[in-house]
């Protein structure tokens, strides 16, 4: 612990607040925003602290639609911004950090009023980053009567040796892919989950392969907001083709843009790298797209791929067989994507522009699938059932 990191815990925050650089400090006058429940709710839950891609809110709000009496509520530490996901609760991160005050009126708050708790990739919320203990707090919590589910995303728990073993394309195999550090972050994360005494959730079914025991979470898009036409016919045969990577070297983007920017000065097929988009604005880009690229190293498929199905189009990626046949084995459907390696995407989209009609039947499964399995109510009944919240689902019962 820093000098100031001890002090922090010792003297009023209007002090650390004027000891701190002004780009890393906070307003100590301003109130601070913790969980509030409605009191007639039998249970009450926090998502926090990470939210990625938005997923501790729709999830969040899954709940409260599935499940009766539930309230539920995400928390995200991290800044505004136009590329920001909608969260209950945005803390600033010197807030969470160096605010006695909010840690505090958080510590109370929770006490009070809250009864569950998704607490995601290992990471602390009751005390800043610099006091941050994540088995304090799961001892805290579990001292309080809260019960409490680890919750994992991605790179946060995967084994990167394993996975560099079983793909061929693993960005864990990438020397040019600086990894050493979050390979540590998930060996103590796998410790943590091994030891923790609490269930484990993933939120991609390969990382079961990860978390010995773990439950498969889904996540969650809103099937309405990505509801659109089937795409037009083609327009002079070209396929038009977007890659909308969220990490270019775990989604494999350096393998596949030599291959699509080929095909696309072959004119087979007009090619776009979306890059600097607001989340916002997405739909509007998969609208004009035939073909959507997701990931080729991971062996899964996330949340892009997932919103790209919900509208209907074509979705190719790198997807497992273990992975179609454990979401087979949950929801009783396979996810609609085409699965190809990176060297075998050349062929494949020059067989799609040729002919793409199997493709899009296939594609037109997508917006069923993602209804079933992803749009909220399948993984309120995973919370439900593993935070033994005690109520089935509506949209179940």
């Amino acid at each position: 612990m820093t000098v100031l990191g001890a002090l922090s815990r010792l003297v009023p925050d209007r002090v650390i607040a004027g000891l701190l650089p002004r780009e890393r400090s906070f307003d100590p006058s301003a109130p601070p925003s913790v969980p509030e429940f409605p009191p007639s709710s039998r249970a009450r839950v926090l998502v926090a602290p990470v939210n990625a891609a938005g997923q501790g809110e729709a999830w969040a709000r899954s709940i409260e639609r599935e499940l009766d009496g539930v309230a539920a509520l995400s928390l995200q530490v991290g800044r505004p911004g136009g590329f920001a996901h909608d969260v209950g609760i945005l803390v600033p991160p010197p807030v969470f950090t160096w605010s006695r005050d909010w840690q505090s009126a958080l510590r109370v708050a929770m006490a009070e009023s809250v009864t569950h708790v998704l607490l995601e990739s290992g990471r602390p919320i009751l005390a800043g980053g610099v006091r941050g203990d994540v088995e304090r707090d799961l001892r805290w919590l579990a001292g309080t009567g809260i019960t409490t589910a680890l919750l994992w995303h991605g790179s946060d728990i995967r084994d990167g040796r394993r996975h560099a073993s079983e793909h061929a394309h693993s960005p864990y195999a990438d020397a040019s892919w600086p990894h050493r550090e979050l390979d540590a972050i998930a060996t103590r994360n796998r410790r943590l989950a091994a030891r923790s005494g609490v269930p484990s959730l993933v939120s991609t079914p390969d990382l079961l392969d990860d978390v010995p025991g773990a439950t498969w979470l889904p996540v969650v898009v809103d099937p309405a907001l990505w509801a659109m036409e089937p795409p037009p016919p083609q327009r002079g045969g070209l396929l038009r083709v977007v890659h909308a990577p969220s990490s270019g070297p775990i989604k494999g983007s350096e393998l596949v843009e030599p291959i699509v920017r080929t095909l696309a000065a072959e004119g087979v097929i007009e090619y776009r790298r979306i890059e600097g988009v607001p989340h916002a604005e997405m739909p509007a880009v998969v609208r004009g797209a035939d073909v959507v690229l997701e990931q080729f190293r991971l062996g899964s498929y996330g949340v892009a791929a997932v919103e790209a199905m919900a509208a209907g189009r074509i979705v190719i990626g790198s997807v497992d067989e273990r992975v179609a046949d454990r979401v087979d084995a949950a929801s009783g459907l396979r996810p609609p994507i085409l699965s190809s390696s990176p060297d075998g995407l050349y062929r494949l989209l020059r067989e799609l522009a040729a002919d793409p009609s199997a493709a899009l039947a296939s594609a037109a499964r997508g917006p069923e699938f993602v209804r079933r399995v992803h749009d909220g109510s399948l993984s309120a009944s995973v919370i439900g059932r593993v935070l033994a919240l005690g109520s089935e689902p509506r949209s179940q019962a």
